[in-house]
């Protein structure tokens, strides 16, 4: 998803999921993009939070369980 449709997308069911995201966007040199590794349960509260305080990143990708938890120390 691209930082543009968040607003458009951030009710997904699947986003008050526990999981890890990654941020994406161009580094502040012009070369390649940086990276940012993020987890949550759920992951919705921490996009928002990136989304009003991280300008940096221009994309995200997100990967979320279907179970009620799972055990941090194995992300």
């Amino acid at each position: 998803m691209c930082r543009i449709g968040f607003e458009q997308v951030k009710a997904r069911p699947e986003l008050a999921q526990t999981g890890v995201y990654l941020l994406l966007g161009p580094r502040p040199d012009g070369e390649g993009d940086m990276l940012y590794v993020g987890e949550g349960d759920p992951i919705r509260p921490r996009l928002e939070s990136h989304y009003a305080q991280k300008d940096c990143w221009t994309r995200v990708i997100g990967f979320t369980t279907t179970t009620a938890g799972y055990p941090g120390g194995r992300v």
